[in-house]
C-alpha cells in the first residue's frame, strides 16, 4: 500500500528533497501546508533558498538582486555570504615561461607545512603544449576580470551593487533582512579549482583584498540601513584577516551606530600590516614570481648593500611610528561601545605581520588590543566571549570579565597570558569558577602562562576536589569521571602534549574544585612548543 508524503517521518521527506531540483522543490512547496512546512526545513532547501553565497563582482550582485525580485522561493534567504575573490596571474606566467605545471595542484605553491613548520618543496612537470596554450588563454582572461574588478572597485561600483542587493533583500525577502552575514575569500591562480588564502597567494595580497571586502561591505550595510543580526568577518577563513586600523578608517565615512541589529559579531583581527624591507619582499614574493638573487648583486655592489642598510634604518624607524598609531588598537573598541546590544562576541587575534628585529614592540602591540577593548569597551550584554590565538594581560582579561556582567560563556583557545603586577592565571582563574561569576559553560585549549621572567608554560588542567589530584591518579579516569558527576565532561582531548584543555557546561560543574598546574616541560623554545606555534601559525596566520 503506498504511504502518502503527509504521513511519512520529517527525515524521509528531507532525504527525498535532496535529489529534488530547484524546480521541483517549488512544485513540491505547493502541495499544501504540512509538506511545506517540511520541504522548507530540509537541508536541500536551505542550501536552495536560505543560505547564498555571491562573489563581490558588480554582475554577480545584480543577478543575485534580480533573482530575489521573482516570485518563488528565493525570498526565504536568511544568510548571505559574501566572497572577495583574489586573482593571481603569476602561476599561468610561470607554466607558460618555464613550460612546466605544478605537480600537485591542491597546493601550486608548496605551502603546506608538515607538524613542525617545514614547508614541501614545489615540484613541477613539464607541461604540455596544449596546456600552455590553455594557460595563455587563462592568463588572457584572468587579465580581462582583473581589469574589471579593478575598473568597479575605483568607481565604486561594487559598493553600490551591495548596497542595492540589501535593499532588494530588504524589500523581498520574507525576514527583510539578514539573520547571518559571512565575509569570506578565496584564491583562484593557475588551472585548479579555488584556493584558501593560506595556499593561493602571498599574505599581503591576501591581507589587502580582505581589507576592501570589510569596507564595502560596511559601507554597504551603512548605506542600505538593512538589519543584520550576526556578521562573521574572516574568522573561520585559514590566514585571513582585517586590521584593527581599517575599522579606525572607516569610522570617518561611516556611523557604526547605524549598523542595525547587531547581535553577534565574529572576526580574525590584527594591527597593521607593516611595510615590507627588501629581505622581507624575497621571502613573501609569490612563489612563480620571476626574481633575482639579491645577495649575488648586492656581492658585485657594494653600494647597493649600503643604501639597502641605509634604508632599512629608515624603514624600522617608519614601522615604528607606524606601530605607535593608537588607530592600531581603538579601532575595535571603537566599534564595540557603539554596539551595545552584542551578545556574542568571538576574536581571533592575529600576531604583528612583519615585525621588528626584536621582538619587544611587537610584543607589547599585542597584548594592548585586547586590553583597549577591555578598558574603554564594556559590554554589558555580553554572554558569550571566545577568545583565540591571542596574548592577554590577565589584567586586562580580568577587566573584560569584569564588564561583561551578563556572560555565561567563556572559550579561549591558543591564548597566551601574560602574568604582571602580581596577577596571574590563578588570579583569572578564580575568578572565573567563583560565584561571583555567572558563566555556565567553560572551555580552555592551549593555554600559556607568560611569568614576569618572560618563560611560558602550558597550563595543565587536573579537576577533583584535591589540589593537585590528577585525572589518573588512584583510579580509573572514567570511574574518577563518574564519581564526580562529570561524565559528560569530555576532558581528555587528543594533543601532543596530554591534558590540557577541558570543557564544562553546567553551573554546577563551573564551581567545582578544579585545579592547574603549569607543566615545566613545555616551555617556550621546547620542541613542542615550536609544534605548537607551527599549529597556530598555519590555523591563525603569519606570526610575524
Amino acid at each position: 500500500m503506498a504511504t502518502s508524503l503527509l504521513h511519512m517521518p520529517a527525515e524521509i521527506v528531507e532525504l527525498i528533497a535532496g535529489h529534488l531540483g530547484l524546480s521541483d522543490l517549488r512544485s513540491l512547496r505547493f502541495a499544501c501546508r504540512d509538506v511545506n512546512a517540511k520541504v522548507t526545513a530540509s537541508r536541500r532547501f536551505e542550501g536552495f533558498c536560505v543560505h547564498k553565497n555571491v562573489e563581490l563582482r558588480k554582475s554577480n550582485m545584480e543577478e543575485l538582486g534580480d533573482r530575489l525580485c521573482k516570485p518563488g522561493v528565493q525570498k526565504h534567504l536568511e544568510h548571505l555570504t559574501i566572497t572577495g575573490v583574489l586573482i593571481v596571474t603569476k602561476g599561468l606566467e610561470r607554466i607558460i615561461r618555464e613550460k612546466t605545471k605544478p605537480a600537485n595542484l591542491e597546493d601550486p605553491c608548496g605551502m603546506r607545512r608538515d607538524m613542525i613548520g617545514n614547508r614541501s618543496n614545489p615540484q613541477r612537470v613539464a607541461a604540455s603544449q596544449s596546456e600552455v596554450k590553455d594557460a595563455e588563454s587563462q592568463l588572457s582572461d584572468f587579465k580581462g576580470e582583473i581589469h574589471t574588478v579593478d575598473t568597479e572597485r575605483t568607481a565604486g561600483h561594487d559598493s553600490i551593487a551591495l548596497a542595492d542587493l540589501f535593499q532588494t533583500i530588504k524589500t523581498h525577502c520574507k525576514a527583510a533582512g539578514l539573520k547571518s552575514l559571512t565575509l569570506d575569500l578565496v584564491v583562484r591562480r593557475e588551472q585548479t579549482t579555488v584556493l584558501s588564502p593560506a595556499l593561493g597567494a602571498p599574505f599581503r595580497q591576501v591581507w589587502e583584498t580582505a581589507q576592501h571586502v570589510l569596507s564595502v561591505s560596511l559601507q554597504a550595510w551603512h548605506r542600505s540601513a538593512i538589519r543584520i543580526e550576526r556578521l562573521d568577518v574572516f574568522s573561520e577563513t585559514e590566514a585571513c584577516g582585517v586590521q584593527a586600523y581599517t575599522l579606525a578608517a572607516l569610522q570617518n565615512q561611516i556611523d557604526f551606530k547605524n549598523l542595525f541589529g547587531l547581535r553577534a559579531l565574529s572576526l580574525s583581527i590584527s594591527n597593521r600590516i607593516l611595510p615590507l624591507s627588501a629581505s622581507e619582499q624575497i621571502r613573501n614574493a609569490d612563489a612563480d614570481e620571476e626574481r633575482l638573487d639579491r645577495l649575488s648583486i648586492m656581492r658585485e655592489n657594494e653600494q647597493l648593500y649600503a643604501n639597502a642598510q641605509q634604508s632599512h634604518a629608515a624603514l624600522r624607524e617608519e614601522r615604528m611610528r607606524l606601530l605607535n598609531d593608537p588607530d592600531n588598537t581603538t579601532g575595535l573598541a571603537d566599534w564595540l561601545r557603539r554596539t551595545t546590544s552584542l551578545e556574542e562576541l568571538s576574536i581571533r587575534n592575529y600576531w604583528v605581520l612583519n615585525s621588528f628585529d626584536t621582538s619587544a614592540p611587537a610584543h607589547a602591540s599585542r597584548k594592548a588590543l585586547v586590553g583597549y577593548l577591555a578598558e574603554t569597551a564594556p559590554l554589558p550584554n555580553l554572554r558569550s566571549l571566545i577568545l583565540r590565538s591571542a596574548d592577554i594581560e590577565i589584567g586586562a582579561l580580568l577587566t573584560l570579565l569584569r564588564n561583561s556582567p551578563r556572560l555565561k560563556s567563556l572559550a579561549m583557545r591558543d591564548v597566551t597570558l601574560n602574568a604582571s603586577n602580581g596577577q596571574s592565571w590563578r588570579t583569572a582563574f578564580a575568578h572565573i569558577t567563583s560565584h561571583g561569576a555567572e558563566l555556565t559553560d567553560v572551555y580552555f585549549d592551549n593555554l600559556f602562562e607568560e611569568t614576569e621572567w618572560q618563560h611560558s608554560y602550558l597550563t595543565c588542567f587536573t579537576p577533583g576536589t584535591e589540589p593537585g589530584y590528577s585525572i589518573g591518579s588512584g583510579e580509573d579516569g572514567s570511574a574518577r569521571l563518574r564519581r564526580l558527576g562529570l561524565v559528560h565532561w569530555d576532558f581528555c582531548m587528543p594533543s601532543a602534549n596530554g591534558v590540557n584543555a577541558f570543557e564544562l557546561h553546567r553551573r554546577e560543574d563551573v564551581l567545582r574544585s578544579i585545579e592547574y598546574q603549569l607543566n615545566p616541560q613545555y616551555i617556550a623554545g621546547s620542541v613542542q612548543n615550536s609544534m605548537w606555534l607551527e599549529q597556530r601559525r598555519r590555523n591563525h596566520g603569519p606570526l610575524g
